[in-house]
């Protein structure tokens, strides 16, 4: 899958997180966050890096670690700045949760479409390193632009039907007879 299909994949699976949680600041930073993310390990393409294609990158531990890195540097640069550790957790929190959400939405991305052109499918190591287990599926080829930009329009529709919704409930009056949707 290229970008266009990770960032498709990513906005149809995170779209639907404005179903319980409603429209707000959170959902909105946490699926933002998680979408542009949902392509770094795909920085093992990049042909300085000693890594090969689908291998050190393309599992939990990395989306994991690098998510806790990245959320402990904003968590702290918000906590200090706005003087509230309170507010600098919640940013490392949501910020974790999102980054690794945006690699493995890319992991499952990968797990479907990693057809070779010679009908075999990649294979990634997805729990590594608790598991060397491989798993591919090979439903279509990884590089087919038509499918990679139908999950691209498909991806970013529905988010736009979720922000739509979501703002007809904030502004309607239905918020006050669905108790269980959050507002901003």
């Amino acid at each position: 899958m290229n970008w266009r299909g990770h960032v498709g994949l990513s906005l149809l699976i995170f779209s639907l997180l404005m179903i319980p949680f409603g429209l707000n600041v959170i959902t909105l930073a946490f699926i933002i966050i998680a979408v542009l993310f949902s392509s770094l390990p795909d920085t093992d393409l990049i042909r300085f890096l000693p890594f090969e294609h689908r291998d050190f990158t393309h599992n939990v531990g990395f989306g994991m670690i690098f998510a806790a890195i990245l959320g402990s540097i904003f968590g702290y640069i918000f906590g200090t700045y706005y003087w509230n550790p309170a507010l600098g957790g919640l940013v490392a929190v949501v910020i974790f949760l999102a980054v690794t959400a945006g690699v493995l939405s890319h992991l499952l991305g990968d797990i479907i479409a990693g057809l070779r052109y010679d009908s075999t499918p990649w294979k990634i190591k997805p729990i590594r390193p608790f598991s060397q287990k491989s798993i591919g599926y090979g439903v279509f080829l990884a590089t087919d632009q038509k499918v990679n930009n139908i999950f691209l329009k498909v991806g970013f529709l529905s988010f736009l039907f979720y922000v739509i919704f979501g703002i007809f409930v904030l502004y309607s009056g239905v918020y006050e007879v669905w108790d269980f949707v959050p507002s901003i």
